[in-house]
């Protein structure tokens, strides 16, 4: 077993006259009732004007914003995406799929929502143009699915 500390009653350190044990519950040390230790103390309340609020949000955004990456990111399933909040087919963040959009500026083309652009080497982080190729919904569905089984058959032989 541990070593069983004595809590005894002590005054405040911040000079309130109030009282405290001297350890909490799990023993740590205490010197301030909550609330009374001069850190932060003094923003405790505080608020910024608008106009400040609005400056320091222009000089955190884009590419002045410390996690600013270039406007690009990989999502949890593996495809890149791109910063581009004028895109027809933008999330409400502003990005879209980097290999439809690689694939839109090439063939000058803009996708249709029911369009799929499929990678060929079955490699998402591949959006060079000669691995894209567009297709409609359903075929990209089919060929992901049939490749996956027909690789299956193999695997088994």
């Amino acid at each position: 077993m541990g070593k069983k500390i004595i809590r005894k009653l002590i005054s405040c350190a911040c000079g309130c006259g109030g009282t405290l044990l001297d350890y909490d519950k799990k023993a740590r040390p205490r010197k301030y009732i909550y609330g009374h230790s001069p850190i932060g103390r003094f923003f405790v309340g505080f608020k910024h004007k608008e106009e400040s609020k609005i400056m320091m949000s222009l000089n955190r955004s884009g590419d002045k914003h410390w996690h600013w990456n270039g406007g690009k990111y990989m999502s949890s399933k593996g495809y890149y995406y791109r910063y581009k909040p004028s895109h027809h087919f933008a999330t409400d963040d502003g990005y879209i799929m980097e290999h439809r959009l690689v694939w839109e500026e090439y063939y000058n083309a803009i996708l249709m929502p029911w369009a799929d652009v499929h990678h060929k080497n079955e490699n998402k982080q591949d959006n060079r143009i000669e691995n894209l190729q567009a297709m409609m919904h359903g075929l990209h569905s089919i060929i992901s699915h049939l490749g996956k089984k027909y690789k299956r058959k193999i695997t088994k032989q």
